[in-house]
């Protein structure tokens, strides 16, 4: 394997200026499908991974590492003689850079990649001895993990989007293995999720519509609808778990939902404050792992993850959602002033630079908070109370916006603020452009996410026309209407702001249950 490893790689070779040397020597060396461990007793790589460090490498928003990599490497610049990269080694006068990149083996869509990086005198770099470290940067701010906006920076054809690269800390295995323990388990997660939401809203519907069926049937068609939103919630913590497995994650995941929804509907009794207890318990939920450093964002079993290279830090999309979905079924049950603040609030955690850094998602809780003042505190959808509700959304855009400004710390914001100043505001229009235009081509590659955004706007009608069969108790709880209202437009607002449909499949999951679940209990009590 060794042999094998050292034989078939290709070298790319590039001579550029370092700051502080006259001239340094890059190369770039790439391997076929290995894993970390594999590559680490090869010799070439073994001995590179002592003289600097290993890392995971993503490519965000490009989905293969490699060929991104490789991409921004001259074609003219590649040859195929591995002896030349041995030879220009040991030719060189100065500092030399070496990175082998690798695909991890048995990566999911191989979205992951192995990266090596050595820096510094070229006879020490194939004779290093003593233990192997890791990578990282502050375009990830996580151990072990680099991107491939990084990669120019490190071979000094510029900063570009990235930031440099440092060695430090431990070698990737148990990220390596939190990969491979979790990657089969994202797409069976979110696919009970939203199956579960659509099951309990079918039936729900059929039960409501159809001759009065016993209470004993409503109550479990119920329970399964506070199940759907109480899944959701536990499987951030299953995620995090320090050593998952499949059969850990399911137990934590299952058990914790059931607990959950379960003791909601004890201490608060059936109907729309069990929904608003679960709901509550995920924004709280979701804001622990923030103060915690994110590990269940790692590899969130829901919406995008780190190793995708999307969102590296901080909140994502998916549980976003299941924060604003939080927020706002949280705020029904207080007073519509304080609703507005939580609203805020949130979506000032959402966006904070050194916390959940998601402009998306502080948008979307922005226009919660703006569309609960002129619902809530200033009556109705009239001109003044739309126009104020307006401005306070503006307003919390613009104050996040301008806190990314001034915080000396790196963010996918600041990087677009940066570019903006350059280039103008158009910069920005650019951006979002690109975003959507991302949202839509992933949204049409999935049949589901058709069915969410058809169904939120049907969901908005009926909960503002209090329509059967869930007027009944939508009008016996004006402040849960409101909510399923808010909900659902601050839903679509969500997709329009962010990249995925991450914000609005979680709030289409908790406005079919908060229509649902409070007529069936209507019915049974």
């Amino acid at each position: 394997m060794r042999r094998a490893l050292l034989g078939v790689c290709a070298a790319g070779t590039l001579i550029l200026p370092a700051p502080g040397h006259a001239s340094q020597l890059a190369l770039v060396v790439f391997l076929p499908p290995t894993s970390l461990r594999a590559a680490l007793d090869a010799p070439l790589p073994g001995s590179l991974a002592r003289a600097g460090g290993v890392g995971l490498l993503t490519a965000p928003g490009q989905g293969d590492p490699v060929a991104a990599a490789r991409a921004a490497i001259p074609a003219g610049m590649v040859v195929e003689d591995p002896g030349l990269l041995l030879r220009r080694v040991g030719e060189a006068a100065g500092p030399v850079v070496v990175l082998v990149i690798a695909p991890l083996d048995g990566s999911e869509r191989r979205d992951v990649a192995l990266l090596i990086l050595a820096r510094g005198d070229p006879q020490r770099l194939f004779y290093a001895h003593g233990p192997i470290r890791g990578l990282t940067s502050d375009t990830t701010r996580r151990p072990g993990l680099v991107s491939t906006a990084d990669l120019p920076e490190a071979l000094g054809t510029g900063r570009g989007a990235g930031s440099t690269i440092r060695v430090e800390g431990a070698p990737p295995f148990r990220l390596v293995d939190r990969y491979r323990a979790l990657a089969p388990l994202r797409a069976p997660a979110g696919l009970t999720v939203l199956g579960l939401a659509l099951l309990g809203l079918v039936m729900g519907i059929a039960l409501m519509f159809g001759r009065a069926p016993r209470p004993r049937i409503l109550r479990a068609a119920g329970g399964l609808g506070l199940f759907a939103v109480a899944l959701p919630v536990a499987l951030l913590p299953a995620a995090a778990l320090p050593r998952p497995s499949a059969l850990s994650v399911a137990g934590v995941a299952l058990g914790g939902g059931a607990i959950l929804a379960w003791a909601a509907h004890r201490v608060a009794g059936p109907g729309p404050a069990a929904m608003a207890v679960v709901a509550g318990a995920g924004m709280g939920v979701v804001i622990v792992d923030g103060f915690l450093g994110w590990p269940g964002m790692l590899m969130p079993l829901i919406g995008g993850s780190a190793f995708e290279g999307s969102r590296m830090y901080g909140l994502g999309n998916g549980y976003g959602g299941l924060l604003v979905a939080g927020a706002v079924l949280a705020a029904s049950r207080l007073r519509p002033v304080p609703g507005v603040l939580l609203l805020a609030a949130a979506g000032l955690l959402g966006g904070l630079p050194g916390f959940g850094a998601n402009l998306g998602v502080a948008t979307t809780l922005f226009v919660a908070a703006g569309a609960w003042l002129a619902l809530r505190v200033l009556g109705g959808p009239r001109l003044l109370p739309v126009a104020a509700g307006a401005g306070l959304a503006a307003a919390g855009v613009a104050a996040v916006l301008a806190i990314h400004r001034a915080a000396d710390l790196p963010t996918h914001v600041t990087r677009v603020l940066e570019a903006a100043g350059r280039s103008g505001l158009g910069e920005i229009l650019d951006v979002y452009v690109r975003r959507l235009a991302l949202n839509l081509e992933g949204t049409a590659a999935s049949p589901a996410a058709w069915l969410v955004l058809v169904a939120l706007p049907v969901a908005l009608v009926m909960a503002w026309r209090r329509s059967r069969p869930f007027g009944s108790a939508l009008t016996a709880d004006p402040g849960w209407r409101d909510a399923v209202v808010v909900l659902a437009v601050a839903s679509m607002a969500g997709y329009l702001a962010n990249d995925t449909i991450g914000v609005a499949g979680m709030g289409f999951v908790y406005v079919a249950a908060a229509l649902v679940y409070p007529s069936l209990a209507m019915r049974w009590t």
